[in-house]
Formats: structure tokens, sequence, C-alpha cells
């Protein structure tokens, strides 16, 4: 058997990882290694999502992205079958052509684009086969802590509701309160019967200036992986330039709004409005 596991911290401890980014970039080799799982006739091995980092702590981030509360834990089975990690039959993803296919072997995936060149890489969801997106949602599904009170939440969401994502944080690249009003208030205008979202890792940012706007609500949800799943039931996003909400637009085929310097286009296949 040829298994397929995302590696998603160089201090891959197996039970945890020390470091690792948010769950947003885990997801890319998740997927890839899902995707590949499938096109095989192999078996995904499920990664440790719980890891240990100090940054968000000292940086006094509501999100802490320790990661613990996400899913369910493996099982033993599932465990057992790790053992594969220290098969001398084990390649990177972008060796697979060199398993030796008559034994157990193992190809790992890292990273949000892998260990292609740069003719070869991924550029995050346009070399994505939609074909194994709902079973790859329905994997995590199934794993997913406080199912029913996700379901319950997602019961309240129409598609077309609006949800705007502000991504804060230590996130280098992000778009101006200004625009998130301008936009907030054209889609208030372009669509009156809608409920409009706010998704954000950083509540506290938020200005009276967006919070006053009319027909505005700020989610709470129980964690990272409910609040993308949330996000991804609405018909349109106010994106950021952050994975997370190229994740929500992915997973849900969003239609995106953004502004003129994200080139979001690049990155993923959505219908896109600049504004």
């Amino acid at each position: 058997m040829i298994y397929h596991y995302p590696s998603l911290s160089n201090y891959d401890l197996l039970l945890f990882r020390l470091h690792g980014a948010g769950l947003a970039n885990h997801l890319f080799p998740m997927y890839r290694a899902f995707q590949k799982s499938r096109q095989t006739n192999g078996t995904f091995l499920f990664p440790p999502m719980v890891q240990v980092k100090i940054g968000p702590i000292i940086r006094r981030e509501h999100d802490k992205r320790i990661y613990c509360n996400l899913f369910q834990r493996r099982s033993i089975n599932e465990l057992i079958k790790l053992k594969v990690l220290v098969s001398s039959n084990k390649f990177d993803e972008s060796n697979y052509d060199l398993l030796d296919m008559g034994k157990d072997g193992v190809i790992t995936y890292k990273g949000i684009e892998g260990n292609h060149s740069s003719i070869e890489k991924y550029y995050f969801f346009k070399f994505f086969n939609n074909e194994f997106r709902e079973d790859f949602v329905n994997m995590l599904m199934e794993r997913t802590k406080n199912k029913a009170r996700l379901s319950s939440e997602l019961n309240n969401i129409r598609k077309d509701d609006i949800c705007v994502h502000i991504r804060r944080g230590d996130f280098p690249d992000k778009l101006s309160d200004e625009w998130y009003i301008k936009s907030i208030n054209y889609v208030n205008q372009e669509f009156p019967g809608s409920k409009i979202r706010i998704f954000t890792d950083d509540i506290s940012s938020l200005g009276d200036n967006v919070l006053s706007i009319k027909n505005i609500s700020v989610d709470s949800s129980f964690n990272a992986w409910h609040a993308l799943i949330k996000m991804s039931a609405h018909g349109t996003i106010l994106a950021s330039k952050s994975t997370f909400a190229m994740w929500s637009a992915f997973i849900g085929n969003q239609k995106v709004i953004t502004n003129s310097e994200s080139d979001l286009s690049k990155f993923i296949n959505n219908k896109i409005q600049i504004i």
C-alpha cells in the first residue's frame, strides 16, 4: 500500500508538532495528499493538527493557532499506520515515480506549493482537481469537533448572504478599513436583502466606523475550521489577501470581491469583482 502524508511542520513528532503555519496554509499539503491518494488508490494519512507555537501567545492574538480543538483524535489504527514514515521507500511528492510499488511506501507533502520547480508550481488552487473538493471537505467534516453547533450555525446562513474576511494579527498585507467600508456599503446597496457577516482574527481591531454599518454582524465561531466552513456557505466573499479567504472561496465556489492590488486571479479560478 502506498500512503500519502501531509507533513505540516519541520518538527513533526507525529502526535503533535513544533511551530507551524495557520490552518489555511496547512490545508494545501493536505489537499494535495488527499487528491493524489484518490487518484492512485492509495491511503491518506491524517496528520497531527496540534502544534506548539508561542508567537500568537506573545502577540495576544485571539486564535492561538494551537489547533487542539479542530478535529477528533486519530484512532489507534491510524497511529499504527504511521510506522511507514520510517520506511526506506519514502519520497517527497515531486519524486513519486521513484517509489517501489511492490512494497509499502509513503509520499510526503509539504508547504503551500510543494517541492516543485518554479515552472511546475501548483500556484495555490490553480491545479487542484475540483473533483475531490467535496470529498475532502466531507472527510474533514466527519472529524470535526462540535459538529452539532456547526450544523446549527450553518442552517442560519443563506447562499445569498455575504461574508467579509478581515485579516489582521501578524498578516503583513492588510486591506484598509476604508476599502472594507466602501465595499460593505456597496454590497448593502446592491443586495439589500442579504445578511453581511464579518469574520476576523482580531475583533478588537474593528473600529466603530465598520461596526456601525447597518446590516452587519460579527462572527464568533467555535474554532478556525468552523469559521472557514461558515464563510464558505455564503455566496459572496469580500476577501482579504490571505489564504484563509481563498480557501473559503475555493470550498464554496464563491464570487470574490477584492481590490485591484490583490491579484487573486493568479491563485484561484473564481469569479472576481474588483472594487
